[in-house]
């Protein structure tokens, strides 16, 4: 299982990844937007303001590519880990068969949703980037609660701290995605408040979900440290 173990290796450093870069990248975006519009007149500048050429859109739309492309390789090595636990645990092979097909399924629903957002600029095509985001957010939100679903299939159910967290995951995104997707959410500054509160909610419940949740399997921790005893 050396293959195995590098690809943990490989997870464990894109995990750690994830927790910096999205802070980095929030701090210097937001910096180099506000340097570039102190001289102007537009006094909250939203990402959607920007002109797509602009080099603000530009270094913001280059961040959240990288990001995404790091996020569907995790998900991908946590896909190919998790196929490898099914392969090895004979004895819930038929129980394994539709949650793994689900996962499958839900992995190349976000897939295209990352794909969408990161070919599709929001200012020059605004109706495909959204269905990116859309396919992206609620693909997330599916795929971590069919999470807890495989692993109660290993005989390993959830802590309860893990399974609230894809509870709240799984109420809080469809309305966010309606409001800041669906529903012209700049139109309103109410509306567009309440659609960045339900935006941060989940993101806090999904880096809470891959992150910092002690995961009943260890192999999806963020701490990889020695090699995994496989049944055989």
């Amino acid at each position: 299982m050396e293959q195995t173990h590098s690809v943990l290796l490989l997870l464990n450093f894109l995990n750690y990844a994830m927790i910096i870069l999205p802070a980095i990248s929030l701090i210097v975006v937001y910096s180099f937007i506000f340097s570039h519009w102190s001289s102007r007149t537009v006094t909250i500048p939203f990402f959607s303001d920007l002109d797509p050429a602009s080099p603000e859109s530009r270094f913001s739309t280059a961040i959240m590519s990288i990001e995404l492309i790091i996020i569907t390789i995790i998900l991908y090595c946590r896909h190919s880990v998790m196929e490898i636990l099914f392969k090895t645990e004979k004895r819930f092979e038929k129980r394994f068969k539709l949650v793994y097909l689900a996962m499958r399924i839900i992995n190349y629903f976000q897939l295209s949703g990352n794909l969408m957002v990161i070919v599709f600029n929001y200012g020059l095509n605004p109706i495909a980037h959204n269905i990116g985001m859309l396919f992206m957010y609620l693909g997330y939100a599916i795929y971590l609660f069919i999470y807890d679903i495989a692993v109660k299939a290993l005989g390993k159910p959830s802590r309860d701290f893990s399974k609230i967290v894809s509870a709240v995951l799984m109420v809080i995104t469809p309305p966010f995605i309606f409001i800041r997707f669906v529903y012209p959410a700049y139109a309103d500054m109410i509306i567009y408040s309440i659609s960045s509160v339900l935006g941060l909610i989940t993101y806090v419940c999904l880096y809470l979900k891959l992150f910092v949740c002690k995961f009943d399997l260890p192999e999806f921790g963020i701490r990889v440290t020695k090699k995994i005893p496989f049944n055989n």
